[in-house]
């Protein structure tokens, strides 16, 4: 359900809506239901705007390139938010170094970090500490004007093969969709104790696959401040299928810095979108 076209819940009080022009005692109980379920449900922001002035902000972008993404549009998108660090996953690195002009890439397998200000050697923590192979995650210190700060971007299991059994097979699949679920679990729980270790101020961006609203997110990602759930607006999206969106992709951050402004960016040919935000330190 958390994974599916959360928009069901919201299609039966607007259908209801009109009755409530004949008895009004209707349209209390319809509005709370749809107040549910727009924000609780479908997760849609409406954040105001902060009213501060950055002194030096900071501009994140995180993105799954799935290896299909259009390069040059990814190169503009970059240009043209200003990004000064960006989180790559699934990222193609025979593509090259100029994929990105001006920026130096750090990567660990198909997970990178790219940046316009110097960054210390990066380190990477791979899947081999939950059974898989390859990265999860990959750290680096960046030198920003406004001071040194830990930035990682990570790519973590997908929910995805554990749903796809149950609708394939039925309650026969239920058995590899617990044991997805304790991967996943796994998998947020080392690499969130692992990025805890790393001096703050902390930023960690990547491809989480997983609704801020879930389980494993609460238990292991909820002590960090999400950017777009800080200062976002609508439903941010960055996971889409013909049938409905999922925000799954997302920028984090610890007590050092603030969120001045979050969305969600274009289609890049990706079957991601990527993710965009300005932080400030404090």
């Amino acid at each position: 359900m958390a994974y599916g076209p959360r928009w069901v819940w919201i299609v039966p009080p607007v259908l209801l809506l009109p009755t409530a022009l004949f008895q009004l005692r209707r349209l209390p109980p319809l509005l709370v239901a749809i107040t549910v379920s727009l924000f609780f449900i479908l997760q849609f922001e409406l954040n105001a705007t902060t009213g501060r002035t950055p002194q030096q902000p900071l501009t994140i972008v995180s993105f799954n390139a799935e290896g299909q993404h259009d390069v040059s549009a990814f190169a503009r998108f970059v240009r043209e938010t200003k990004a000064d660090v960006v989180a790559l996953q699934e990222w193609d690195q025979e593509v090259g170094p100029n994929a990105l002009p001006g920026m130096t890439i750090q990567c660990a397998d198909d997970i990178c970090v790219a940046a316009r200000l110097s960054m210390t050697p990066r380190i990477a923590l791979d899947r081999r500490a939950i059974g898989r192979h390859s990265a999860m995650a990959v750290g680096t210190e960046v030198n920003a004007p406004s001071g040194r700060f830990s930035f990682f971007s990570l790519h973590l299991e997908t929910v995805r093969r554990g749903v796809e059994p149950v609708l394939d097979h039925g309650a026969t699949g239920l058995v590899r969709m617990r044991r997805n679920a304790t991967v996943r679990d796994v998998g947020s729980a080392v690499v969130s104790e692992w990025i805890a270790r790393a001096s703050s101020p902390v930023v960690v961006a990547g491809d989480f696959n997983l609704t801020t609203d879930s389980a494993i997110y609460r238990w292991h990602w909820s002590s960090w401040s999400n950017a777009f759930e800080k200062a976002g607006r609508g439903f941010g999206y960055t996971k889409f299928t013909s049938w409905w969106g999922a925000r799954i992709d997302h920028v984090l951050f610890d007590a050092g810095w603030v969120a001045i402004w979050a969305a969600s960016g274009p289609d890049l040919g990706s079957d991601h979108r990527p993710v965009v935000a300005v932080l400030d330190r404090r």
